[in-house]
């Protein structure tokens, strides 16, 4: 077997630890096997988060960044203390488990075929093992309002620290993120500053606080949560800010927009059919594709939402090469089409039709579970306008993946995200009433009478 086809999609080459980032990361993971159960969450988001995914170990060819240790540490823990638990998942295995699950599965084989390479199989195993080891652990997790309380609450003390970082960049154009092995100095474009955190990216990091921006929202409408929504809520638009892009503010922009639908809940219907009407009617009357509208939104100065229209343009014109399993040839479709930025044309791109419609269905799928999670808790208006929120950080998603699409630890946040919405809709946010008290079984060494229990009977049917 020639070296090049292992190293071909980045496997191989050395272990990269800085003495700080492998001092934190190891406290970390060592963290993990001393919190109980229920607290798992905190050390496990902030070194999956935290530690930029440059700090790894190279193991036989095989990068372990710190994400990837940091799952498999966590399910270790969850294995050797699952004694007590009766179900695996919350409320059992529901529909976005199994859409989630066909996508992942299907996306890593199609790429295999494409490839059909050594280092493709182990670059797919490794994309397998992110996309399903943190999915099923945050659904595995979450299991009450306490848990769920737990994971935003922490999710909000990381945003508020990377913000504050962010700005740092912005001042100093220096990223104090290096220390841990993050890029030292970040791209300046147009004389702006592009903040990027712990982040590969810019776009990256201005996108995660996009997303979050709704769910920090609502949770003012959690009981002593309202000065940490305020300044996890304004943490997160300043990512979407000093990220300087088109794409983190369109997320923002899109979550924003969302939760002000709250008012149009009961017929969102109509909503939807009403935004297709719209989309035919204008691809109608406009000279160009309907599509042509993401060329021109340019928020920021020197946005490249041509780009995007571009790869959108030119993946609907060579549809025939890569509806099956995907193409290898994307980059001879014109100008610097081989940056696959726009998640829906990689998912198509890498693993085909059936890749594509399944990415697109875990979206549709967490809009259900979303919707479903409103109605349940209808005597709860606290829960179901978080429900409502988290609904709208799923849609924000959708809209920045026309421009982004996610490779390195903000993963945690969007499958955390879905995996958070299935959970929250199998009612595990209901209040429990204090006074209500299990029935315990009777011992069965304590003998009844047939007369005692059969006029026990008579008189309960009575009453």
């Amino acid at each position: 077997m020639e070296p090049s086809e292992i190293t071909n999609f980045g496997s191989g080459g050395e272990s990269n630890l800085s003495l700080l980032g492998m001092s934190i990361l190891l406290c970390l993971l060592v963290a993990m096997f001393f919190v109980s159960r229920r607290n798992l969450i905190v050390p496990f988001l902030f070194v999956s988060v935290l530690v930029p995914i440059q700090q790894q170990l190279v193991v036989l060819g095989v990068h372990l960044p710190a994400l990837r240790l940091a799952i498999l540490t966590a399910w270790a823990v969850c294995l050797l203390t699952r004694k007590g638990q009766s179900e695996f998942l919350a409320s059992g295995w529901q529909r976005g488990d199994s859409v989630f699950l066909a996508w992942s599965l299907v996306s890593g084989i199609a790429f295999v075929v494409l490839w059909r390479t050594p280092g493709s199989l182990v670059f797919a195993a490794g994309l397998v093992y992110n996309s399903l080891g943190i999915y099923f652990l945050v659904r595995h997790l979450m299991r009450d309002r306490s848990s769920v309380l737990r994971m935003l609450r922490t999710l909000a003390y990381l945003v508020i620290l990377i913000a504050a970082v962010m700005v740092v960049e912005q001042l100093t154009s220096h990223n104090p993120f290096s220390i841990l092995g993050a890029t030292v100095l970040d791209e300046i474009r147009f004389g702006r500053v592009r903040s990027q955190g712990p982040f590969l990216h810019s776009l990256i990091a201005g996108t995660v606080g996009g997303i979050l921006l709704p769910v920090f929202v609502s949770l003012w409408y959690w009981k002593k949560m309202r000065w940490l929504a305020v300044i996890s809520a304004a943490a997160a638009l300043s990512m979407a800010i000093t990220a300087s892009g088109s794409t983190p503010f369109s997320a923002a922009l899109a979550g924003f927009f969302a939760l002000c639908l709250w008012g149009l809940r009961d017929h969102m219907r109509l909503v939807r059919w009403a935004a297709v009407a719209l989309a035919v009617s204008l691809h109608m009357v406009m000279k160009a594709p309907v599509w042509a509208l993401v060329g021109r939104f340019a928020a920021i100065g020197g946005s490249s939402g041509y780009h995007r229209f571009e790869l959108i343009d030119q993946s609907i014109n060579h549809f025939s090469e890569w509806w099956m399993v995907g193409t290898t040839h994307n980059g001879e479709w014109g100008w610097d089409m081989w940056d696959k930025a726009d998640w829906y044309v990689a998912s198509a791109l890498n693993g085909g039709l059936a890749s594509l419609v399944l990415f697109v269905s875990v979206i549709g799928v967490t809009f259900y579970c979303a919707g479903k999670g409103r109605r349940r808790y209808a005597g709860d208006p606290d829960m179901q306008r978080f429900m409502w929120a988290i609904g709208s950080a799923v849609f924000a998603g959708a809209v920045a993946f026309i421009g982004i699409n996610l490779w390195d630890q903000s993963l945690v946040i969007w499958y955390g995200l879905i995996a958070l919405t299935v959970s929250c809709s199998t009612g595990i946010l209901a209040k429990r009433n204090p006074r209500t008290r299990p029935l315990r079984k009777r011992p069965d060494h304590i003998a009844i009478s047939a007369d005692f229990q059969e006029n026990s009977e008579t008189e309960f049917a009575l009453r």
